[in-house]
């Protein structure tokens, strides 16, 4: 006998299934926790979120879920339906591609966003981005991770989820309340305690005290175009900070702007490496643009001792003033939300920036001239992070 699994039945089993995933984590008494659990856990969330949102989006016109509704394939669609009618079209045998989690997401949102407070959507968005990216590594790739840390990324969707899809698919909620009659309650829960996780590092600044995170900042400057990316993270399992972002050239001034032929790179430092001293070594500054940030650092005596928050990166610019290959950086940290305070604390960054490397990178480098010509240039940051006043 045929029978219908829908887009929300599909959602709403994954996304039980991957609660239930993670509260066995967080349970556990087993030190570390399962990887493989925690990336399963991640899967199944990462399903849940492409089912309902496409469901949701359905509900609005089924065609926009669609990812090249050409008349060629409508035509088809249509023809398949009436040989053969089906509950939807995505019921249809004649195949076709559906857009992706990430553009669902960002479909509904801007259909369906507008009553979402501004700080619930930037911190949803924030969560979910990293963890699409997860997801597509655990699917495509291998995993080297943190197990806390996924466990982290989970939490952070889950406790800005019902704040969101209440607007966006009310009805997805319905039907989880429905079959777990704790679940709206434990994501207020786990809220409190995401939240909780930010008071926690600003309680721990204001004793007074600080943080010391070592990471790398990478910068990739095109030979040409109007952009230029920032990337920051480290491999690190202790302190540490990342975020990305594509910023005017403009913004990138002296150094950062200074574009390197292959044999320009070749010939700048010689032997000695980048990290040597250059005598010719340009005075620069960049300043990167609000972003979103990720937080991950280990306090004393707290539990779990492992804290990861979702923040906005408000500010980060790194001044170079020649001559020498260290130079500084300074900038600032605001979390999205705490509730019950109107203006949330911010954590000023302070530090050094060493640049380690400058290299030219080419799709192509035989070619004459090379193609997709970039100059990439590693920096590490060595960050102090203090309650800023």
């Amino acid at each position: 006998m045929t029978s219908h699994l829908s887009f929300l039945d599909d959602a709403v089993d994954t996304f039980l299934e991957a609660f239930e995933l993670y509260e066995s984590l967080v349970a556990t008494s087993v030190k570390p926790r399962s990887l493989r659990h925690a990336v399963n856990c991640v899967r199944s969330l990462g399903l849940a979120l492409e089912k309902g949102c496409k469901h949701a989006l359905a509900t609005i016109d089924p065609y926009l879920v669609i990812s090249k509704p050409d008349r060629s394939l409508l035509l088809q669609l249509r023809r398949d339906l009436l040989a053969r009618p089906t509950p939807t079209i995505f019921c249809s045998r004649q195949p076709f591609e559906t857009i992706t989690l990430s553009q669902a997401w960002e479909a509904l949102r801007d259909l369906r966003g507008e009553k979402i407070s501004a700080d619930a959507a930037t911190a949803f968005d924030q969560a979910f981005v990293r963890l699409v990216a997860t997801r597509n590594r655990a699917h495509h790739a291998e995993v080297f991770d943190d197990p806390d840390e996924l466990v982290a990324i989970v939490e952070a969707v889950l406790a800005r989820f019902r704040d969101v899809m209440v607007e966006l698919s009310p009805e997805w909620l319905t039907r989880l309340a429905e079959r777990n009659g704790q679940l709206l309650s434990r994501l207020r829960g786990i809220q409190s305690q995401v939240d909780a996780a930010w008071q926690v590092l600003v309680d721990h600044l204001a004793l007074p005290s600080s943080i010391k995170i070592t990471t790398h900042l990478f910068e990739i400057l095109p030979r040409d175009g109007e952009t230029v990316s920032i990337v920051v993270g480290s491999t690190d399992q202790g302190n540490r900070l990342s975020a990305a972002s594509d910023l005017p050239r403009h913004l990138a001034r002296g150094l950062f702007g200074l574009f390197l032929t292959k044999a320009q790179a070749a010939d700048r430092y010689g032997a000695t490496g980048a990290g040597g001293a250059h005598a010719d070594l340009e005075a620069g500054a960049i300043s990167v643009p609000p972003t979103a940030a990720w937080l991950g650092v280990r306090l004393p005596n707290v539990t779990p001792e492992h804290l990861f928050l979702n923040a906005t990166l408000q500010s980060l610019a790194l001044d170079m003033p020649g001559s020498t290959a260290v130079g500084s950086v300074v900038g600032l940290l605001r979390c999205q939300m705490i509730r019950g305070t109107e203006i949330p604390p911010a954590v000023r960054i302070s530090g050094t920036a060493r640049l380690t490397q400058e290299a030219h990178v080419a799709a192509d480098d035989q070619k004459e001239p090379p193609t997709a010509e970039t100059t990439i240039r590693s920096f590490l940051l060595e960050l102090e992070l203090s309650l800023a006043a």
